[in-house]
């Protein structure tokens, strides 16, 4: 038995390894590197193409990828054991936590930076990415920034939010949070169950909902699908020419990471080529078409399909929250309808 899933494992290595060699090819993506767990063991771990085109250095398990707004996933896992641990709760208000929490931030809980539904805006048009700031300057950046929305009201994606909460982190435990830990051990010691409380587990992939009332798919930063009947929770990121994303299937214990060297390339596409070869039941391509039942809805779907190949779309299509999740990404969500 175990020779048989020894020649499953190599069979579906091979397959992968083709996979992303026509990707790469197709997309002209310089380096890849990909970790996948199954039943709570690393199967595969490899690097493809380059790290560096001008001194031609490969890419390997360990080279070091920028990850972007997949770090909301660690920091997401350390505001939960912090709670675990009694050193935090979920309904905290950031008063507690900030004395001079400005007064726009009464009704804030860590609730709510997590859900990214504080209302705390993205960073400010005039903001500087080349130039390094202390925590301190962070915070006071942040106090600054007026509301975006009331606390609560809907969910709108806040970076500020996080970096407030790994401020937070630091100020509870007087340790700064952000060391590199490997991906691949990261993700065994998440399918293990060991980090948290089993009830921390399903706060954090569970569907937040809205003062409205509104149930959304998103848990703690994590967004969370069904295809075919199978729950996928997962997390992407993306900066400075790099991308990357994790997708987890709980109940099949599957969970593959992507990073590539490319801001163009779109991981989460990429994540789903790899899952289908070890789980080809979960692909939306065996989903039955719906019946056409509302002519003027089919006519907007394909008149919305066509605008978004073309990369043209208007917010005013949307209400609020969805239309600015998909203008963030409309790029990506192009690239992907276009391959389909």
């Amino acid at each position: 038995m175990v020779a048989r899933v020894q020649q499953h494992d190599a069979a579906r290595a091979d397959s992968v390894d083709a996979y992303i060699a026509r990707v790469m090819q197709a997309e002209q993506i310089p380096g890849f590197a990909v970790a996948i767990i199954r039943d709570g063991r690393l199967v595969l771990a490899r690097g493809y193409g380059y790290a560096n085109l001008e001194h031609q250095v490969r890419v390997t398990p360990s080279t070091v990828f920028q990850s972007r707004s997949l770090g909301k996933a660690f920091t997401v896992m350390a505001v939960l054991m912090l709670i675990d641990d009694g050193l935090l709760n979920l309904d905290d208000p950031l008063s507690r936590h900030f004395p001079d929490a400005p007064e726009h931030w009464r009704p804030t809980t860590v609730r709510h930076l997590l859900e990214h539904t504080s209302g705390i805006p993205g960073y400010p048009d005039d903001f500087n990415f080349r130039v390094d700031r202390t925590e301190d300057e962070l915070y006071e950046m942040i106090r600054a920034q007026p509301l975006a929305f009331t606390t609560g009201e809907r969910r709108g994606y806040s970076n500020l939010g996080f970096v407030l909460l790994g401020i937070l982190i630091h100020t509870v435990t007087g340790t700064f949070y952000g060391e590199v830990l490997d991906m691949a051990k990261w993700e065994v010691a998440l399918n293990a169950g060991h980090l948290l409380a089993r009830e921390s587990y399903a706060r954090m992939w569970s569907p937040l909902r809205t003062n409205d009332g509104e149930v959304q798919p998103w848990g703690f930063s994590w967004q969370i699908e069904e295809v075919n009947g199978q729950r996928i929770v997962e997390h992407s990121g993306g900066w400075q020419g790099f991308t990357a994303n994790v997708s987890r299937y709980p109940a099949e214990r599957l969970t593959v990471s992507v990073f590539l060297n490319l801001r163009a390339a779109n991981p989460i596409q990429v994540t789903r080529g790899i899952q289908n070869i070890y789980q080809p039941e979960l692909s939306i391509a065996g989903l039955q078409p719906i019946a056409e039942r509302d002519p003027a809805m089919a006519t907007f779907v394909r008149s919305f399909v066509q605008r978004l190949t073309e990369q043209w779309l208007a917010a005013d299509l949307f209400v609020s929250p969805v239309g600015d999740e998909l203008l963030a990404h409309a790029d990506e969500a192009a690239r992907t309808v276009a391959h389909r």
